[in-house]
């Protein structure tokens, strides 16, 4: 089984504030102008959704390539190199002068603010490989990504490869006859409830509860619809129409949400690849999630395949159930 995932990569820079220098309000925070706030380097790491479920689907033993763009800064360099170090195999469109996506998250307490930069430029796709992948996985991509959507969804039709997709904000937000499209010809979407609704929203269609979202997200082409919702758990559809709910893993009030969906759709991914039913699938992407939420960003948690197996094993009560409500 090889699957290739297409998508961005970046660098994520986890920074801690002290706290007695920022002072907070609702949903707001204010820093004094000319201040020197003593900051803690929390973690540099790998990141982006790309990234994220490349490294993560290697990890639990599915044959992954990548492919994503690179500058040619020392950013792209240590992108490279960690990603090779994951034995994922790395395809780049590189564009020489640029640099590469930067995340610098703001920690302080439970809450955080993320400042993003991500380099404006054509994202051209151009997969040589002789390998046909069995599975294509499409993800968020910045900037003029429309013609790279274009030529992905033709290069799914033409090997014959099956479609998994988790659009990016971008692509939900500019919601048009490419992403439509996508949709229609998708196997396994991979969405948060909050941009669930966002796309319902979009093509003229209701919310609401959570078997009225499925239903029209439904009609709108995926076979197999996962949809996270945070501390309630996550939910799936089969292709046959059933309705599956998992509880959420309970965690500490301190904990890192940083690559949790992209780990659960990487475990939910990796499990049915491997001939695993929904229920067992929605178990390992659930614990894959916990795992990733445990560490500082959004990789270093992300299981193998036997410490997956291992896990399950000694937490039996992980498991979905059918929802009947």
């Amino acid at each position: 089984m090889n699957i290739l995932v297409v998508g961005a990569s970046l660098i994520d820079l986890f920074l801690r504030l002290e706290e007695s220098h920022v002072k907070t309000s609702g949903q707001s925070i204010e820093l004094q102008l000319g201040d020197k706030i003593p900051t803690q380097i929390d973690k540099l790491t790998l990141g982006g959704n790309g990234a994220n479920v490349s490294v993560g689907l290697a990890r639990l033993g599915i044959n992954t390539s990548f492919f994503t763009w690179l500058g040619d800064d020392a950013l792209s360099k240590e992108i490279e190199n960690t990603i090779l170090s994951e034995n994922v195999k790395l395809l780049t469109d590189s564009a020489r002068g640029k640099t590469t996506g930067l995340s610098v998250i703001l920690n302080f307490g439970k809450d955080r603010i993320i400042l993003s930069h991500h380099e404006v430029g054509d994202h051209n796709f151009d997969h040589k490989e002789e390998t046909k992948p069995d599975v294509v996985y499409l993800t968020s991509i910045g900037d003029r990504w429309e013609e790279t959507y274009k030529k992905v969804l033709d290069f799914c039709l033409e090997k014959g490869s099956i479609l998994a997709f988790s659009p990016g904000t971008k692509q939900i937000e500019e919601f048009g006859d490419i992403v439509s499209s996508a949709l229609k010809k998708t196997n396994y979407l991979f969405v948060n409830r909050q941009e669930a609704e966002v796309i319902l929203k979009q093509t003229g269609l209701s919310g609401g509860n959570i078997k009225n979202i499925f239903s029209n997200l439904s009609s709108l082409g995926p076979k197999i619809i996962s949809i996270t919702d945070g501390a309630n758990g996550a939910y799936s559809m089969a292709e046959n129409g059933q309705i599956y709910r998992i509880s959420a893993i309970p965690t500490s009030s301190e904990i890192n949400r940083t690559g949790a969906g992209d780990a659960y759709a990487t475990g939910f991914l990796a499990a049915i690849l491997q001939e695993k039913e929904i229920d067992q699938a929605m178990a390992w992407g659930a614990s894959n999630a916990y795992s990733v939420m445990q560490k500082v960003g959004a990789q270093d948690g992300l299981f193998t395949g036997s410490e997956i197996l291992k896990y399950l094993e000694e937490n039996p009560k992980i498991t979905a159930e059918v929802l009947h409500e």
